[in-house]
């Protein structure tokens, strides 16, 4: 494997800090992932790779040590037992611990690694094992859900290229828009997946809060008079009592048919009426009004 410069990878300096090389990574990881349109697998793994390394104290310490000697952490030379170590400048004093220091030589190969966490003397020094170091990835998705499947909540299959299967993601009713779901374990090597989520228009509501709001048109009559009108709520249609006197603008609320909160406990739906003028009136009709409007003494 050829020198690879992993700062211009990811487009960031040499100096740049863990907090700018972990945003740099998750700005192009969301670009190029696989699963995702415009996604490209072997950018992808390049990413991760400099990722993996840039964002580990001592393997990033190793690879600036070595520079353009870097290959990869490809096999040296080849030891007693048939395996492999690689001639790395390293110094003990810059490790906490014996594991780390093992690490440090081993562990960015890719090849074999060695963890504090479960070592056994024998690992090391007994039988060779073949011990991957555990550098999970943690990565971002997206998952666009219907009105109903935001409202209800919903289970949605989606393949994992580099899990090689397809998983059910069980979304809960009422997450936010734009919000992440966290999946553990699904994941790159055991990292974590982060879903995040969108929610399709429905010309017929809107959210303010932990409630719903729609709107429905009554005619004049209905609104001077008082009545009932149908209205779509979430759960299909219901019907409203619309009271006299009603004008345009008027709210009225539905106890328990918004959004399910986090108490289990559901908001409003919010109904705004408009009242419909009636137009091209009759020459009967007008004489009504006019005369109703005398009655009134607005005329």
């Amino acid at each position: 494997m050829n020198y690879k410069d992993y700062y211009k990878i990811l487009g960031v300096n040499k100096n740049a800090t863990e907090k700018e090389i972990k945003q740099a990574y998750k700005k192009l990881a969301r670009k190029f992932h696989p699963d995702l349109p415009g996604g490209d697998a072997e950018k992808f793994k390049e990413i991760n790779e400099a990722h993996e390394v840039l964002s580990n104290t001592e393997k990033r310490k190793i690879y600036d040590q070595m520079g353009t000697s870097w290959t990869g952490g490809s096999p040296g030379n080849q030891n007693a037992n048939g395996g492999f170590y690689n001639q790395y400048n390293v110094n003990p004093g810059d490790f906490d611990n014996i594991f780390d220091l093992i690490n440090g030589i081993f562990g960015s190969s890719g090849k074999k690694g060695f963890s504090s966490k479960g070592f056994s003397p024998f690992d090391l020094f007994g039988k060779q094992q073949n011990v991957r170091t555990n550098m999970g990835q943690d990565v971002e998705s997206e998952v666009t859900l219907s009105f109903h499947e935001f409202l209800h909540g919903t289970t949605k299959k989606v393949n994992l290229s580099y899990l090689k299967r397809d998983v059910e993601l069980k979304i809960p009713a009422g997450v936010k828009e734009g919000s992440k779901i966290k999946f553990k374990g699904l994941g790159q090597n055991g990292g974590d997946l982060y879903v995040k989520v969108k929610i399709e228009k429905d010309s017929r509501f809107s959210f303010d809060g932990e409630n719903i709001k729609t709107s429905i048109n009554i005619s004049l009559f209905t609104a001077l008079l008082g009545g009932e009108a149908s209205v779509e709520s979430p759960d299909g249609k219901v019907t409203v009592k619309i009271p006299p006197g009603s004008s345009s603008g008027t709210t009225l609320r539905l106890k328990g048919l918004g959004l399910l909160k986090h108490n289990k406990v559901k908001g409003d739906l919010l109904v705004s009426l408009n009242v419909q003028i009636p137009k091209n009136l009759s020459n009967e009709e007008k004489e009504l009004v006019e005369k109703w409007a005398k009655l009134r003494g607005d005329k």
